[in-house]
């Protein structure tokens, strides 16, 4: 079984509140927005899940919902002053016309998709706010915990406490989502194996993060498998600094495609973590 989770940003400025606004956009896709002017109560920007490229020529900025089933939505944003900010998500029907709408003000939300919905919004409101630095909000499953969402998520494959070797599988996610396999090892595998996500735009994190977490997680030796070229550039010194830790390239076999969001595709993404957990048991076994 597999969980997604949906990471969607801020890209279509022709959705964004305009008149008066200072936007800036960094190259990991974060938006800083100003707006002294602003009158509260006015949306600063939205996102659709329609599909219609024939008429907008996009495809649509939200991903595909399952009527009846629970979600959660997550958002990571400030703003200045701070508690200024509204979010808004409304529910239509095949008509177009709006079912129901949910109003809240946390960075984040559950709720249930309803039974005869056919797409929704997500909007961001001008509660008094002059600011908001705005990285990305993330749609998932709810029962899913609270690190599947965090920007590095390490997921336990299997539960030794007494061992001494710790083997890290990194797992990069695709701009648009991380897919969480359920992936379970016997309990009597040598070492501790976990799965390691970490997020699209805070790659240029990973090494210091990792180093913080190894740091507070101390082990005979530490094993880190990649299988991507850009991932082991971002933490070449993780082996430099510490003897114990050795970092091994399972070469870059799967191809991530960076496009538009593309929602309606059936694999989110192309990684085959079973394999990889597979290929790190091999080296082991020589």
């Amino acid at each position: 079984m597999k969980n997604i989770i949906n990471q969607i940003y801020w890209e279509q400025i022709s959705s964004t509140y305009m008149a008066g606004t200072k936007l800036k956009k960094t190259s990991d896709d974060k938006v800083f927005f100003e707006n002294l002017l602003m009158t509260p109560g006015k949306k600063i920007m939205d996102w659709s899940s329609r599909l219609n490229y024939q008429v907008f020529k996009e495809v649509p900025s939200l991903p595909i919902l399952q009527n009846g089933k629970k979600y959660q939505i997550k958002l990571s944003l400030s703003a200045k002053p701070v508690n200024t900010v509204i979010f808004c998500l409304r529910f239509f029907d095949l008509q177009m016309s709006e079912i129901s709408n949910i109003v809240f003000s946390s960075l984040e939300k559950t709720f249930t998709y309803p039974q005869n919905a056919v797409s929704y919004t997500f909007e961001i409101l001008n509660g008094g706010c002059s600011e908001i630095e705005f990285s990305k909000f993330q749609i998932g499953n709810a029962a899913l915990s609270e690190n599947c969402f965090e920007d590095l998520y390490l997921m336990p494959l299997n539960k030794n406490e007494l061992a001494s070797k710790l083997v890290l599988i990194l797992v990069a996610d695709s701009k648009r989502s991380r897919e969480i396999e359920q992936i379970k090892l016997d309990s009597n595998i040598e070492g501790q194996f976990y799965l390691v996500y970490t997020s699209w735009q805070k790659r240029n994190q990973l090494e210091s993060s990792l180093k913080q977490w190894l740091k507070s997680h101390p082990y005979d030796e530490s094993f880190i498998f990649t299988n991507k070229a850009s991932l082991n550039q971002k933490i070449d010194n993780l082996s430099r600094d510490n003897k114990n830790v050795k970092i091994i390239d399972m070469g870059d076999e799967f191809s991530l495609k960076d496009k538009k969001a593309q929602w309606f595709v059936p694999s989110a993404i192309q990684i085959n973590q079973n394999q990889l957990v597979k290929d790190a048991l091999k080296y082991f076994k020589g």
